[in-house]
């Protein structure tokens, strides 16, 4: 059984958005007395706050994590790490209204 990320009530409604943890996908369940008071703070402090329904984030989640196992093996095998140094970008041109381009190294 869920319980609630915040106060840990056995009766959970709501979910906050999914967050990325130690390589899986994560659903954060927040009971309705909890969703109100975080709405409320989250306005106060002049932000938003997105709740989402429980049934469809556990099955977003269990989504998501099925995808990431799927693509993983690939991932290890072919995937480059990005450099860590930005690509320089040169400006117009004799008044080229394009978009700027990137310069490659």
């Amino acid at each position: 059984m869920l319980a609630c990320a915040v106060c840990g009530y056995d009766k959970p409604k709501s979910a906050l958005p999914l967050t990325w943890e130690e390589g899986v996908w994560v659903v954060k369940p927040v009971c309705d007395k909890c969703r109100r008071g975080l709405h409320s703070e989250a306005r106060v402090a002049g932000k938003f706050i997105q709740f989402f329904g429980l049934d469809g984030s556990l099955a977003e989640a269990e989504r998501r994590n099925a995808k990431a196992t799927q693509f993983r093996p690939f991932l290890d095998a072919f995937a480059k790490a990005k450099r860590a140094e930005a690509k320089a970008i040169t400006g117009r041109k004799n008044g080229d209204k394009r978009a700027l381009t990137r310069v490659e190294e």
